[in-house]
């Protein structure tokens, strides 16, 4: 029986095809397609600028609110009930809850343990956080190693 053999391509015939098929698969991307460029080995180019990253969008993260100057970031863990109400739309009922749950690990634990809606945990981020427990070790989260 005699064997057939497909003939192989050239480097340069490789590289072209690559680089088509790359300039396809780059032309169908959303957002800043047009920020790519492919170029043949050995032309010239702008440093820096041959390639730029599309933005990245994710509606979901949104920065921290700022802090208001003079304000010290409350301690959930640790602040008393009037300090507690002392942060804007933190009203007697949702003092308490807080205290109540503690201790926290983390200052979304405020919303994960259903102690804030969302919304008001969103406006609060940046005016609180989470502290060591006075009088005991700080909370150890769950797969952490022991310490000696």
């Amino acid at each position: 029986m005699k064997s057939h053999s497909i003939p192989r391509p050239s480097t340069a015939t490789a590289v072209a095809l690559l680089a088509a098929l790359l300039s396809v698969l780059l032309a169908n991307l959303p957002g800043n397609a047009a920020a790519f460029s492919v170029r043949a080995p050995g032309t010239a180019g702008t440093p820096g600028k041959d390639f730029q990253h599309p933005p990245l969008r994710d509606a979901q993260a949104q920065p921290a609110p700022p802090r208001a100057p003079g304000l010290k970031p409350v301690d959930l863990n640790n602040a008393s009930r009037a300090d507690l109400m002392r942060l804007p739309g933190i009203g007697a009922a949702e003092a308490d809850r807080i205290v109540e749950g503690r201790p926290y690990l983390s200052k979304a634990s405020l919303v994960s343990q259903q102690v804030l809606p969302a919304q008001l945990y969103d406006g609060l981020r940046g005016r609180i956080y989470v502290g060591a427990v006075k009088g005991r070790p700080a909370p150890r989260v769950a797969g952490a190693a022991s310490r000696p």
